[in-house]
């Protein structure tokens, strides 16, 4: 009876240590990369291989991470993608840290998807968005196939600082999804697509070529991009983790560091000291614990904890802008594409414009053909006018396109003026001026260019040493001399 009571004993100590994740945090685990310098998984079904040489450091937020450069380092998991794919619905963990600066980028954390770069079919954890500037925010997005836009995508409405460790986790069920940043579940998810009712999963994806870590696609662009940071202990359930397991994940997840000797004399000291930070709000808790144990099991503990609190507000709310994008240079007697891009940031609480205007004015006599999207057109001034609702995207880059004519037999520089205003529902109005000007060349004659009307472009090498000569004599610029030199050489 005693020999079946120490086993019972045994087996239930084995368990006990063998346990890596506290708790119940365990049940329904699928996976669990815990990136100390491999890409093993610690329940053994689904290991990956390191891609372009992602480094290992030691500064993990448990033990060591996986540092991923941006350019091409990931971890691939596709040969267990298709098991994956069959979950109709779960639990992703994540811990990353991104690096600095990034502007219009894309840093996917976690990726299940198509591996062609030419149509949308996955579901990625990212953070950042292409050509939203600037857009430090983590998003979960899922696109199945032969959608444009991605059937629901939710982010938590706040920039994330670059060079901090944060904590991701994403739940969806039959119920609808959830997400929590940092232990806590962010309830006034911005949602860009769908709702908190959508309920698609890694299933809903027709093909899963790709099961990735730090590499994935970036859904409307149709781009692959890297992640540029640390990513560590990444963890997916077949099971919806409930609000105090994502919080006690979160707070088991303490950046330790353990010294241990032992003498002959059995006598064993232990030294942990952890550190905990949080975002939005920054928390800090730091603990000592000092254990010193004798073969006599006589037992002395002290413990000293010391926590302190501090509030950090968000990055400073960056006013719209708008950028305007001409060509170098153009040629007389032709026409011109001009773009307008108007980007939206993150405004605080209380500072979203009920609508905003951009305002261009071309140079005097250059003709307006197209205008997209439809604006007032009065002579050779454009305005749009966009309205703003309350629950507008954040980070949105809008363009306005328009194409202009250009006047025959003229050169030198032109100015292009502008302004863009916001309007606000007080009354107030703020307004800013844009400017640009385009560098025009002359029109070179066909005849110079051996051809009759219409000029085909063509230059032979007699023409280019006639309009050299003409360069010579002052008689035409530099910039056409440059163009002619062009043609020639194309030719």
């Amino acid at each position: 009876m005693k020999f079946y009571v120490f086993m019972i004993g045994i087996i239930l100590l084995i368990s006990s240590v063998s346990a890596y994740l506290p708790g119940t945090l365990e049940d329904g685990l699928l996976s669990y990369w815990r990136m100390e310098n491999d890409s093993s998984d610690y329940m053994g079904a689904h290991n990956g291989t390191t891609q372009g040489g992602p480094t290992y450091t030691t500064d993990g937020i448990v033990g060591g991470a996986y540092e991923f450069d941006g350019i091409d380092d990931y971890i691939d998991i596709s040969d267990s993608a298709a098991t994956f794919n069959a979950m109709s619905g779960g639990s992703i963990s994540a811990w990353f840290r991104f690096n600095s600066p990034f502007l219009d980028d894309f840093r996917p954390i976690l990726y299940i998807g198509t591996d062609y770069p030419g149509k949308s079919d996955g579901m990625i954890v990212e953070v950042g968005h292409p050509q939203l500037d600037p857009r430090t925010n983590v998003y979960l997005t899922m696109t199945p196939a032969a959608n444009t836009n991605p059937i629901w995508c939710y982010d938590f409405d706040q920039n994330l600082s670059t060079g901090q460790w944060y904590h991701f986790v994403g739940v969806v069920n039959s119920s609808g999804n959830m997400g929590y940043l940092n232990g806590v579940e962010v309830t006034d998810r911005d949602y860009n697509f769908g709702d908190s009712s959508s309920t698609e999963f890694f299933d809903d994806v027709t093909d899963a070529d790709l099961f990735t870590l730090g590499y994935g696609m970036f859904a409307t662009d149709y781009t692959f991009y890297y992640f540029n940071g640390t990513i560590d202990e990444v963890g997916i359930w077949n099971r919806s983790l409930s609000s105090d397991e994502v919080s006690e994940l979160y707070s088991w997840a303490t950046v330790t560091t353990t010294t241990t000797s032992t003498s002959t004399t059995s006598t064993t000291s232990t030294s942990t000291t952890s550190t905990t930070s949080t975002s939005t709000t920054s928390t800090s808790t730091t603990s000592t614990t000092s254990t010193s144990t004798s073969t006599t099991s006589t037992t002395s503990t002290s413990t000293t904890t010391t926590t302190s609190t501090s509030t950090t507000s968000l990055p400073p709310t960056t006013r719209p802008f708008v950028s305007r994008e001409l060509p170098g240079s153009a040629q007389a007697n032709s026409t011109v594409n001009v773009t307008l891009r108007l980007t939206l940031p993150s405004f605080g609480a209380g500072n979203i414009p009920d609508f905003i205007t951009v305002e261009e004015t071309l140079p005097s006599n250059w003709s307006i053909l197209t205008v997209n999207p439809s604006g007032t057109v009065v002579q050779n001034t454009i305005q749009w006018d966009l309205q703003l609702e309350v629950d507008y995207f954040p980070g949105l880059t809008s363009n306005f396109v328009y194409t202009t004519g250009i006047p025959e037999s003229i050169e030198g520089s032109f100015d292009f003026t502008g302004q863009f205003s916001c309007n606000y529902s007080n009354g107030t109005r703020t307004a800013e001026d844009t400017g640009g000007n385009l560098q025009m060349g002359v029109l070179i004659p066909c005849e110079l260019l051996g051809d009759e009307q219409p000029c085909d472009g063509t230059v032979s090498d007699f023409e280019v040493l006639a309009y050299i000569t003409l360069w010579s004599q002052g008689e035409v610029s530099d910039f056409d001399l440059l163009y002619v030199i062009g043609a020639w050489s194309g030719g």
